[in-house]
C-alpha cells in the first residue's frame, strides 16, 4: 500500500517527551547497503538515543520527522530538501554525509552552498571532494574528510595467497565504466576477470542489476569472464581467488571494495576517483591509472602488482575499520564542554547522553550505578594550555551494618581518586584534566565499587543492587600553563 506524502508543518511533528539525541535520514534503497552500515556505526559510536528514518525518495517524506538534538542526512539532497521545507530544523545541529557529486540531481551549486554553509559539518568520503566543495563556495571549516571503512574481522591477508583473477566488484552503474571493462577483457584473453555483483533480491533499486546493461550478454560471452552474484558475507571467500582489484570508474565516493581488498592483501589498479588518491600509494599497495588509460597501460599496472607484498598492502589500511569511521564522525557530533557548564544527572537532562554503561534508569534526584563498574564519557574541547576541573557530586547511603563502602574513581583506565567510605552526604570529587591532553573521544570516567549495596537495607520492599549515586557534574576551565 502506498502512503501519501507527509504534508504537515513543523508544529505537527513528533512531540513526545523522549527527544532523540541523533536521527539519521536515508533513502529506502540504502537499506542493507554501505550507507546503512555507515549510519549504524555512527549511531553506535555517538549515542544510545538514536533512530533511522527511511525516505522513499530524497524529496518525499511519508512520516513526521523526528524531533532530535542532531540530524545526520546520509544524502545531501535529503538535507537540501528537508532544510528548505522545514527551516526550523536549523534549531538543531545538522550534519551531511556527502558520498560524491551527482550530476543527475537537480540541486544546483547555489542550493548546495546555501545549505552546506548552514549545517554544522559536511563529511566527505575523500579529500578531493572536500577540495571541490570549498572551491564551490562551501566554508572550509564546515568540511571534514573521513575515509570509508571495512570489517577487519572479515577481511585480512591470508598466508600463501595465490589469487590470479582480476576482480571488478559492485552493482551496475554507468559511472563504473562497464564498456571499458568489456573492451579490456576482449583485448586480454590471457587475463581472467571476476565480476562480483550483489544478489538480485538484495537490490532495492532494480536498475542496479548488471542485466540492465545493454552489453551484458557480450560480456558474458567472453571465455575469460566469470560473473557471480553473492551476498557480501561471501566476499572474503572469493578474495582467495583474486590477484588484483580493478576499478575503471569515472566517479566514486569510495569505493569501499577497494579498502576490503587492500585489507585482504590484494593490490589495486584504479582510476583516480573517490578516496583512491587518499589510500593508494604507488608501488606499495597498487597503482593509479588515468581515466583515458589504454589497454596496455592497464595491463602493465596489473602485471606490476605481482611484485607487491601482501602484508604491506594490508598494513596500508590499518585504522580504517567501520568502527574507526563511526568513532571519528561521532567526535564531531558530540558537543564538547569548554568550561562553565553544569550537568544534572536527573530525568530529561543532557546528563543521560554522557552515560555509557552500568547505570540504573535515571531518577529525579540522580542516578544509581547498578554494577561494580559504571562508566560515563565526558567530551572536552582541546586547548593548547590550561586545566579542566571535573567536580562530581556523588554519594551512597550509610550502611546499617556499619561497614565501610569504599569507592575508587578511574579516568581513562588510570585510578585518580579513592574514597574510603562513601556515605549519605554528597561529596565533591574533583578530577583535573590538562586541556592539551584531552582524549579524542571523551574522558572515560569509571566509578568502581568493591561491592554493591542492596536497596532492601533501606526499604524491604525494594530489591536492587546499588553502587554510587551521581547527582551533578560541574565543569570548570582554569586558564594558564599546566604542570608536567
Amino acid at each position: 500500500m502506498n502512503c501519501p506524502p507527509y504534508t504537515g508543518e513543523l508544529s505537527d511533528w513528533h512531540r513526545s517527551d523522549s527527544v532523540y539525541d541523533l536521527v539519521c535520514y536515508l533513502t529506502a534503497n540504502s537499506k542493507g547497503w554501505i550507507l546503512d552500515r555507515i549510519a549504524r556505526e555512527i549511531m553506535l559510536a555517538s549515542s544510545r538515543h538514536s533512530k533511522k528514518v527511511w525516505l522513499e525518495r530524497v524529496d518525499v517524506i511519508h512520516l513526521p520527522l523526528m524531533r532530535a538534538d542532531r540530524n545526520l542526512f546520509m544524502n545531501f539532497d535529503i538535507a537540501i530538501w528537508c532544510i528548505e521545507k522545514y527551516p526550523e530544523l536549523l534549531n538543531s545541529s545538522n550534519y551531511i554525509y556527502y558520498t560524491h557529486p551527482d550530476p543527475i540531481r537537480t540541486s544546483n551549486k547555489d542550493r548546495i552552498c546555501d545549505t552546506f554553509n548552514r549545517v554544522s559539518k559536511v563529511f566527505t568520503m575523500n579529500s578531493r571532494d572536500a577540495t571541490r566543495l570549498v572551491e564551490m563556495g562551501v566554508s572550509a571549516d564546515r568540511v571534514q574528510t573521513v575515509l570509508g571503512g571495512f570489517d577487519p574481522k572479515m577481511f585480512a591477508p591470508k598466508k600463501g595467497h595465490q589469487g590470479k583473477k582480476i576482480a571488478v566488484i559492485g552493482a551496475y552503474y554507468d559511472r563504473k565504466n562497464p564498456d571499458r571493462l568489456l573492451a579490456l577483457a576482449k583485448s586480454s584473453p590471457d587475463l581472467s576477470f571476476l565480476v562480483i555483483s550483489p544478489e538480485p533480491e538484495a537490490l532495492v533499486n532494480k536498475g542496479l542489476d548488471w542485466r540492465n546493461w545493454e552489453h551484458f550478454s557480450d560480456l558474458m560471452a567472453l571465455p575469460n569472464i566469470e560473473f557471480v552474484e553473492v551476498a557480501h558475507a561471501e566476499h572474503p571467500a572469493l578474495h582467495s581467488d583474486i590477484g588484483v582489484f580493478l576499478s575503471l570508474a569515472t566517479m566514486e565516493g569510495g569505493p569501499i571494495p577497494l579498502l576490503e581488498c587492500l585489507a585482504s592483501g590484494i593490490p589495486a589498479v584504479i582510476t583516480p576517483t573517490g578516496f583512491a588518491h587518499d589510500v593508494v600509494a604507488e608501488g606499495r599497495n597498487g597503482f593509479l591509472i588515468p581515466f583515458d588509460a589504454d589497454d596496455e597501460t592497464i595491463r602493465r599496472a596489473i602485471f606490476q602488482c605481482s611484485d607487491l607484498q601482501s602484508e604491506e598492502i594490508s598494513k596500508s589500511v590499518r585504522g580504517l575499520s567501520w568502527s574507526d569511521l563511526g568513532k571519528t564522525i561521532a567526535q564531531y557530533l558530540v558537543v564538547s564542554f569548554t568550561g562553565g557548564e553544569t550537568v544534572q544527572f536527573s530525568s530529561k537532562t543532557y546528563g543521560q547522553f554522557l552515560l555509557d554503561s552500568g547505570w540504573h534508569i535515571i531518577e529525579p534526584g540522580g542516578i544509581w550505578s547498578k554494577s561494580k563498574r559504571a562508566t560515563i564519557r565526558v567530551p572536552l574541547e582541546w586547548r593548547q594550555a590550561g586545566v579542566y576541573q571535573l567536580t562530581f557530586r556523588i554519594w551512597a547511603f550509610d550502611r546499617p551494618d556499619g561497614k565501610a563502602h569504599p569507592v575508587s574513581v578511574w579516568m581513562n583506565d588510570r585510578e585518580v581518586k579513592r574514597l574510603a567510605n562513601l556515605g549519605t552526604n554528597p561529596e565533591p570529587l574533583t578530577i583535573e584534566v590538562p586541556a592539551e591532553k584531552v582524549s579524542r573521544y571523551g574522558e572515560v570516567i569509571d566509578f568502581r565499587c568493591e561491592e554493591l549495596l542492596c536497596s532492601s537495607m533501606l526499604n524491604p520492599a525494594s530489591v536492587k543492587s546499588l553502587g554510587v549515586r551521581l547527582g551533578r557534574l560541574d565543569i570548570t576551565f582554569v586558564d594558564g600553563e599546566t604542570e608536567g
